[in-house]
């Protein structure tokens, strides 16, 4: 999760882009709510809008809710 968290944060202050779309396939040894609970915490304070797409379905329901709480767009 933080290396994810960390690439999230540096795009977020990239000037070049003018929102964020982050695609995310758990493994079997990843946390979903993690990643998630980092990328809100880092979006926080973002200035441009940012997408999610969870992939998993179910494994993923709670990941989604969290982003989507935290102002994320979240897509199916």
């Amino acid at each position: 999760p933080e290396d994810f968290a960390a690439e999230f944060e540096r795009l977020l202050k990239d000037s070049t882009n003018d929102a964020l779309l982050t695609v995310y396939a758990p493994s079997a040894s990843s946390d979903p709510l993690a990643v998630a609970d980092k990328l809100a915490a880092a979006s926080a304070q973002a200035h441009k809008p940012v997408f999610s797409c969870f992939l998993g379905g179910a494994s993923v329901r709670a990941a989604n809710v969290k982003l989507a709480e935290s102002g994320f767009a979240t897509l199916p």
